[in-house]
């Protein structure tokens, strides 16, 4: 055995105690059942990867490439649905999510096909800069690879971002273990890193780590934070959530649209300081008014939420002028 199957072999006994871990204690919803998959897809792609290293016969690690590219084709997809349901905590799988899987196969079968047109490999090499890559893998398949792949942790970050919080940790670990693995091949693929083609599920030690971290640390796979801010966003009271030291530290959906705010604008600052800052007066006009407009048109619940929202801003105006 080289240092490459050594350190393969390390990675996938890591990602076999992660999964076991995953499958033995946590709950079968969507989120941990799609992270099992991806974490089956690296298993899968870094043994196919070990089982090469044994090999010294070009010709036989070419074709057990054609296994590799199983995990290869199919894990981009698996970490776009892993970004969306992170986003909205459970999806519903229509029929156009199917079209994902379309260059997926049409890329397997251009693979296995391929002594016959050279359309995805040219020159298969062990190292990269050797490597030529056809035209179906350069202009199709590795374009859509990345960019799905991109779209998923997008998705994650994006959701992370607009709910910074306790949980925005869990999918930035995700992402950086994601990413890792994915620049590295791009940059082999692209061969602007000299290296081997098992560089990249090597890479994936990285991975296994922040996904652990996320898991253990930060209880990726526990729904209830993401659950708990999609209710709360939801009620039709504004509410600030302040620490010992008067910081904004949490807040719903319903306050920066009820006064005009952005996210940036309101976590993490000071609550007097915040109040000092917003124009208090033309807050309470306008929400005036909205109450008003909202009393002719008999909308009782919003007309309640509205007054609440009044109260408050008119008591801490009073505050701010007493001090």
């Amino acid at each position: 055995m080289n240092i490459y199957s050594i350190m393969l072999f390390v990675v996938i006994t890591l990602l076999i105690i992660l999964l076991r871990h995953i499958l033995k204690n946590q709950k079968e919803d969507q989120l941990t059942q799609i992270f099992a998959i991806d974490i089956v897809l690296l298993i899968f792609q870094c043994v196919c990867t070990f089982v090469q290293t044994l090999f010294t016969n070009i010709s036989v690690i070419y074709y057990i490439e054609y296994f590799t590219y199983i995990a290869n084709a199919f894990l981009p997809v698996s970490l776009f649905f892993t970004g969306l349901i992170f986003a909205n905590t459970k999806i519903n799988f229509k029929r156009k999510y199917l079209l994902l899987f379309i260059i997926p196969i049409i890329s397997l079968a251009v693979l296995w096909t391929n002594d016959y047109h050279h359309l995805f490999i040219v020159n298969y090499s062990i190292d990269n800069l050797k490597m030529v890559y056809g035209d179906f893998s350069n202009y199709i398949y590795s374009p859509y690879t990345y960019l799905i792949m991109f779209v998923g942790i997008f998705y994650m970050l994006k959701y992370s971002i607009k709910n910074a919080g306790f949980f925005s940790k869990q999918a930035i670990l995700f992402a950086i273990g994601s990413l890792i693995p994915i620049i590295t091949n791009i940059l082999a693929a692209y061969q602007i890193l000299d290296s081997t083609i098992y560089v990249t599920p090597i890479s994936f030690v990285f991975t296994v780590f922040c996904y652990a971290f996320a898991i253990f640390k930060f209880k990726f796979l526990s729904v209830t934070p993401i659950a708990m801010q999609r209710i709360v966003d939801r009620i039709s009271d504004s509410f600030m959530v302040l620490n010992e030291d008067n910081i904004i530290t949490d807040f719903n959906d319903t306050l920066l649209k009820t006064f005009n705010l952005s996210a940036n604008n309101v976590r993490n600052k000071n609550f007097i300081t915040f109040i000092s800052s917003q124009n208090i007066d033309n807050l309470l006009h306008e929400l005036e008014k909205e109450v008003k407009s909202r009393n002719t048109q008999n909308e009782n619940s919003i007309v309640v939420t509205n007054e609440r929202h009044l109260a408050c801003l008119k008591k801490a105006k009073n505050g701010l002028n007493n001090e």
